[in-house]
């Protein structure tokens, strides 16, 4: 079900891309009315998770949906990002995806340690074990940041 309704919002999303009318400041409005009419439980195809999930894919993946403006000095530009208000509720969402996300390899890593083993690779292998103890502190350093968000 969960898959489907993603599979839903990112067909609507392209088919909103393809479109030749409407300005970035739009799409963001547009954006925001989707998700506040998720929040409200008035588009029940849509759970707000899968929602706020998919926003914070989005921000991940470099289609930020947040305000960027540019400014110059001197001949040299900045470019600055606001944060919106609901970072606090995407990083709520983000860190424990990461860390399942970093969980899922690390148990794959675990899998080929063994078939590296198997075949005598064992320089391979340590290497691989090695990564699963990177992934562990990563993650450990991910549920701190968590807790501290929490805190």
């Amino acid at each position: 079900m969960q898959e489907l309704a993603i599979a839903a919002l990112i067909a609507a999303c392209l088919k909103t891309a393809q479109q030749a009318w409407g300005t970035p400041e739009e799409l963001r409005e547009a954006w925001a009315a989707f998700v506040e009419l998720c929040r409200a439980r008035r588009w029940g195809v849509f759970l707000l998770p899968e929602v706020l999930a998919f926003s914070a894919w989005l921000e991940e993946h470099g289609h930020p949906i947040v305000h960027h403006h540019h400014h110059d000095h001197a001949g040299h530009v900045h470019e600055e990002t606001k944060a919106e208000p609901d970072d606090l509720t995407k990083l709520r969402i983000l860190l424990p995806h990461w860390i399942e996300h970093n969980e899922e390899h690390a148990a794959s890593f675990e899998r080929w340690v063994a078939r590296a083993r198997a075949v005598r690779w064992g320089e391979t292998a340590q290497h691989i074990e090695e990564a699963v103890e990177r992934m562990a502190a990563c993650n450990q350093a991910l549920r701190a940041a968590l807790e501290a968000l929490e805190g």
